[in-house]
């Protein structure tokens, strides 16, 4: 069948840490009613490498897995930054969409200016929560990082960390 091409996801690139565990996931999963896997659909997975032409298939290995809509890079390296391709396809239908792939060098890392703050490959945002306001704070992509942890690794490998930054007036 022909394939349905969304084009480059509009929810912008994802950027990621060289030598970190990433995951990309597939866009076209956010219409559940339109994409999901009891219609049939299989989900593959290619990859366009910046200075590439070819679109390559990703086949699991040592480093790329898949589970359910997810790409999983562990961990993602410099090489991997390019276009990654989601491809949803059965025997009558076929939809693709694209995303970006930034893996950050530690030097290209966002800094906020204190030289005790992590590098991260994403500015961190901000949430201000007044006191006793009983308001909890989440941390985000923790529910992907949980089912990482329940799929592919020990819990005790699995750790989150929170920083508190005090702002100076």
């Amino acid at each position: 069948p022909s394939c349905n091409d969304w084009g480059e996801s509009s929810t912008g690139s994802v950027s990621a840490l060289d030598g970190e565990v990433s995951w990309l996931s597939c866009p076209l999963f956010s219409h559940p009613s339109v994409y999901n896997y009891s219609s049939g659909h299989n989900l593959f997975w290619y990859r366009l490498l910046d200075g590439h032409d070819l679109e390559q298939p990703i086949t699991s290995n040592s480093r790329f897995s898949k589970d359910r809509e997810r790409l999983w890079l562990q961990p993602a390296v410099a090489n991997d930054t390019g276009q990654y391709i989601c491809m949803l396809r059965n025997r009558t239908s076929c939809s693709k969409i694209a995303m970006r792939l930034k893996v950050l060098r530690r030097n290209e890392t966002t800094q906020t200016g204190d030289s005790c703050e992590p590098p991260v490959a994403v500015a961190p945002s901000q949430v201000n929560i007044p006191l006793q306001s009983g308001k909890i704070l989440d941390c985000p992509d923790l529910q992907d990082g949980e089912k990482m942890a329940e799929n592919k690794m020990n819990e005790s490998t699995m750790r989150v960390t929170w920083f508190h930054v005090r702002i100076k007036h």
